[in-house]
């Protein structure tokens, strides 16, 4: 079944939504996600691009969504849509991964690190290899042995 927001069920709908325009998709007041979600600006250094920008209905459909999240489509087919197939699956980290759903290794809304990788992850790497410390962002994925070698256990 389709799941919407509660604010939609009981036809608030000026709670998200200015009726007289807006600048975003839908009219939607800027920021109202953030009403009663958390800002994750504030949480991560790097943010996905739509985040940054506050589009959340980039990924998000509030109305009328039959996926958890109330995401637009399953996690790999969305990320696909935007990012390029070809390039992602010919890079190294990604060449054993074609089946798994991004969201496996990857926070949808940003991170730590500029691949918005899951802390669980970066540790595993982190402990197979010392030359990463945990402080610093992890920069040159695609040519780190250990993310293969962690990817190629799954």
């Amino acid at each position: 079944s389709n799941k919407m927001h509660k604010q939609i069920e009981n036809k608030n709908c000026t709670e998200c939504h200015n009726p007289h325009g807006g600048e975003n998709k839908g009219m939607l007041k800027s920021g109202s996600c953030y009403d009663c979600h958390e800002n994750f600006s504030s949480k991560y250094y790097y943010l996905h691009g739509p985040v940054a920008s506050g589009n959340c209905t980039a990924c998000h459909d509030s109305h009328n969504s039959k996926s958890r999240k109330y995401l637009l489509q399953d996690s790999q087919q969305l990320c696909l849509h935007c990012h390029n197939t070809e390039q992602i699956f010919n890079s190294v980290s990604h060449k054993k991964v074609k089946k798994n759903n991004c969201t496996e290794c990857h926070n949808a809304h940003g991170g730590g690190d500029k691949y918005f990788l899951l802390s669980l992850l970066k540790q595993s790497i982190n402990s197979k290899n010392d030359s990463i410390s945990k402080e610093k962002p992890l920069n040159n994925l695609e040519n780190d042995s250990s993310l293969n070698k962690l990817i190629r256990q799954k």
